[in-house]
């Protein structure tokens, strides 16, 4: 009962994230997705967690954090005219991006690892957070997939590829609305899936 007041403010801030990644709101998407994860950071369950495994489950969710603040970053050109710097320089983005979701799903995987072996074995906690970091590698993967052909490569089959890294125009972004949701259901299933294998008995 504790945590359902939570988990409402957790589910109305993660709508507001996906509307505000669908309709390119910045606003939205930032305060949408930090509450979501600031809300996991002091769910109530994790009280009961080892700290070790807390600090691994937090340090995992600031990564994530940073991946949202890069997303929103990148929003800061859209509809400007491209130049040559930006398509030297596009690669980064999603490189940063891929290497915050790399160490978030490492800080979390460790975590859960962490948990007693008896435990992990269970077909209910165990493989809800297996799924949350795979959804995480996933996200990880995409992104490294997306700096890797958008290096500089002066071709328009490139540049398309690169155009659509970082604008958003007045379109629905369905994709982006689809990665934040990955990534925000990611870190909910391994942290409240973790909290529940690491608490003591």
């Amino acid at each position: 009962m504790r945590s359902r007041p939570l988990l409402v403010v957790a589910a109305a801030a993660t709508t507001a994230a996906l509307l505000g990644a669908l309709l390119g709101s910045r606003p939205a998407l930032v305060i949408g997705s930090l509450v979501t994860l600031f809300v996991l950071t002091g769910h109530p369950d994790l009280r009961d967690v080892p700290g070790p495994t807390r600090l691994l489950l937090w340090t995992g969710l600031a990564c994530l954090g940073g991946v949202i603040l890069v997303t929103a970053w990148r929003w800061a050109d859209a509809g400007d005219p491209w130049t040559v710097a930006d398509l030297r320089a596009a690669w980064k983005t999603p490189l940063l991006m891929a290497v915050l979701e790399t160490l978030a799903c490492g800080f979390l995987a460790v975590a859960v690892a962490r948990s007693p072996r008896e435990r992990l074995q269970e077909q209910g906690p165990g493989l809800i957070a297996v799924v949350g970091v795979l959804a995480l590698a996933a996200s990880a993967w995409m992104d490294a997939r997306t700096a890797w052909h958008s290096r500089p490569r002066f071709d328009e089959e490139t540049v398309f590829v690169v155009a659509g890294v970082r604008t958003t125009g007045p379109a629905l972004d369905v994709w982006g609305a689809l990665s934040i949701g990955v990534l925000l259901a990611g870190a909910a299933l391994t942290v409240l899936a973790c909290a529940r294998l690491a608490k003591p008995a």
